[in-house]
């Protein structure tokens, strides 16, 4: 496979790894505000390309504005040297949105905060996906319209090559 084609495959490597937490994907699919209290999801893989998408879908822009969701984003950004034997820079660039009538939940934090957190706590420092050691390199808040509101997560993939 070519350095551009192992580069898409992290993407899908990242996506299992987020459906292999249980409180993520409670956070994706439950609407409601306890959404950690509910049942274990039967097939987490269905939220594959339905609410944890390997580019940067934009469902509001899609005729979905008034559908209550969250979901993820995943996305590789600012890559460089993709055609040498090594890959020099770039970006794991996750988003991480919901509708505002999904923020607030029965925890301390917001849907999207908390689902950030978890996020966070398992690609920090993170080896396993084949990019190297990923660095955290920040975050934004983000808002696409007046009723969709996240967070962007960028991390920087270090030693490797």
């Amino acid at each position: 496979m070519s350095r551009l084609g192992e580069l898409a495959a992290y993407k899908t490597i990242v996506a299992q790894r987020l459906i292999g937490n249980s409180n993520i994907c409670k956070g994706l699919f439950y609407s409601d505000s306890d959404y950690l209290d509910q049942p274990e999801m039967a097939n987490p893989e269905q939220l594959l390309h339905d609410r944890i998408y390997l580019y940067p879908y934009k469902p509001v822009e899609s005729g979905n504005e008034n559908e209550a969701r969250a979901w993820i984003t995943i996305s590789l950004n600012d890559f460089n040297g993709v055609g040498s034997s090594v890959i020099r820079a770039g970006f794991l660039t996750i988003e991480v949105l919901a509708h505002k009538g999904l923020q607030r939940t029965a925890y301390e934090l917001l849907r999207t905060d908390h689902i950030a957190a978890e996020i966070d706590e398992m690609l920090s420092l993170e080896r396993s996906i084949g990019i190297g050691r990923l660095q955290f390199a920040g975050m934004n808040e983000i808002s696409l319209n007046e009723n969709h509101y996240g967070v962007s997560l960028k991390y920087r993939p270090v030693d490797f090559g």
